[in-house]
């Protein structure tokens, strides 16, 4: 139970020391509000943008019926002689004198004052208006959008493992931990359980996020395979800086991580029925996240075990 202990304070002095540097915390809030601000952005830009929902049409095509027609769909009708005017400044997204029609963009309104117009006018043509969306289409842009973020996560998960390691080398703190009284798996167990806790943290806020904005399917089990490939990923980075040598620099180990990180990856694409059942290829393939998310703690519990056995020889 001791050890149990030591290693449940000695996390949370590590995630306290992690959140103490601000550029972590920018560096893990930035890609959410980066995308998020982007799609509010997008959406206003649009709206604030697009013309109002009128029709122009040259007073000899005006009709009653025309106008209740239009009022269904929630598009005002305007009669003058210049109908090009209004769509070209701006004014209106739909004109017509009854021989031409002017838009301003193919947009559903325009497509409806088109089909209306004509209906009115009996001609033998309308054009078709597609239909919106669907929300599950739009959930699952959603989705890709989360799987990328969860791609950067895990990127940010092998810096986070070796610079931990690499940084309490070199101030001394990992030697100054190696004399506490607690079995030598803690120290290791700790880094990882730090950095992990922190990704994950910051992994949820990012997807709930994205959850409020737009919607995504599956958010669930895409946070579950985040949770694994982080785990992973910091793991591969705590292994790769205890393969490196003080006086080395950790440059070469932090790029075999990333290395190994981006190749989990690249299995996912390329062979998506082995990517399925393990961390890191499983955020590209999807899926259920049971079986990555058990290997992602075998795969952490044995690069703990050998950051413990080798690793820490240079402490």
């Amino acid at each position: 139970m001791t050890d149990f202990r030591a290693l449940f304070w000695l996390t949370g002095t590590l995630i306290q020391r992690l959140l103490r540097y601000g550029m972590i915390l920018r560096s893990l809030s930035f890609p959410a509000v980066l995308i998020s601000l982007t799609l509010v952005l997008t959406v206003g830009v649009v709206s604030w943008t697009r013309p109002p929902a009128l029709l122009v049409i040259t007073p000899d095509l005006y009709s009653t019926h025309l106008e209740e027609e239009l009022s269904k769909h929630n598009i005002g009708l305007v009669r003058d002689s210049s109908p090009e005017n209004w769509v070209r400044r701006g004014a209106a997204s739909a004109g017509s004198d009854g021989v031409k029609f002017w838009v301003s963009g193919i947009t559903q309104t325009s497509l409806t004052s088109e089909s209306v117009l004509r209906s009115a006018l009996k001609t033998s043509w309308r054009p078709t208006i597609p239909s919106l969306p669907s929300p599950d289409r739009i959930h699952q842009l959603g989705a890709l959008i989360v799987r990328l973020l969860l791609g950067i996560f895990s990127l940010y998960g092998v810096v986070f493992g070796t610079a931990m390691v690499a940084r309490d080398r070199e101030d001394g703190s990992l030697e100054l931990d190696c004399t506490l009284p607690v079995r030598r798996w803690v120290h290791g167990t700790a880094r990882c359980l730090a950095a992990t806790t922190l990704l994950c943290a910051f992994l949820v806020l990012s997807t709930w996020m994205m959850q409020a904005i737009i919607g995504v399917s599956n958010a669930t089990t895409l946070i579950a395979h985040g949770m694994a490939a982080s785990l992973a990923s910091v793991s591969l980075g705590i292994v790769s800086a205890g393969r490196a040598k003080l006086n080395s620099g950790f440059g070469s180990a932090l790029a075999l991580g990333l290395t190994i990180t981006t190749a989990c990856f690249g299995i996912g694409y390329g062979l998506p029925g082995i990517g399925q059942y393990l961390p890191l290829a499983s955020v590209v393939t999807g899926g259920p996240a049971v079986v990555p998310f058990c290997t992602s703690i075998v795969l952490a519990s044995g690069c703990v075990l050998w950051f413990t056995r080798y690793g820490l020889k240079s402490a």
